[in-house]
């Protein structure tokens, strides 16, 4: 290689392995379950004055969800979920959705239906898997009303690991919400 062709040679060689590495942090950031984009922010962005409009009715409903977890069988928490109005009564006959993901792994979330057990008291059993903080974002629909929250909770415990809380928070396995 003589007359400085060995300096194309680099310069390629350098480009491509720029291309490579770039290529490798792609591939890597897109397999990454903690990176995520929120889904459908655009369209949350278009409704927010309904999203206002929701929250200002929560506010006005001021329904109180008392919520705790316990190990149900291997591979599955049972989540109960007590809801009760201003009054203190318990809102029976509703519709309950929840969408669960741990902070640190929100592309893998858990969607489910919650059982009516009456009393105001609904139930689903959800495959936790991981310790932490989780959030939980509820939709509850009885008749025309519609409320809706979001909590977070902290899950000592897994749906594959019997240890027991780290702190007295009663039958479950959560603390206050945050």
């Amino acid at each position: 290689m003589k007359d400085g062709k060995q300096w194309v040679w680099i310069i390629v060689g350098l480009l491509v392995a720029n291309v490579l590495g770039v290529a490798l942090m792609v591939f890597l950031s897109l397999g990454d379950p903690s990176h995520v984009v929120e889904r459908d922010y655009y369209r949350k962005a278009l409704t927010w004055d309904q999203k206002m409009a929701q929250d200002k009715k929560n506010a006005e409903l001021g329904w109180k969800l008392e919520i705790a977890f316990a190990r149900r069988s291997p591979g599955r928490l049972r989540l109960s979920l007590s809801i009760k109005d201003k009054k203190a009564a318990p809102i029976g006959a509703a519709t309950v959705d929840v969408v669960a993901f741990h902070k640190a792994r929100s592309g893998r979330r858990l969607e489910a239906r919650l059982t009516d057990q009456g009393a105001g008291n609904y139930t689903a059993d959800l495959a936790i898997f991981r310790r932490g903080i989780w959030q939980l974002a509820f939709v509850i629909t009885q008749g025309k009303e519609r409320f809706t929250a979001r909590v977070d909770r902290e899950i000592f415990q897994t749906a594959y690991s019997s240890r027991s809380p780290r702190r007295s928070d009663g039958p479950g396995v959560t603390r206050n919400d945050r």
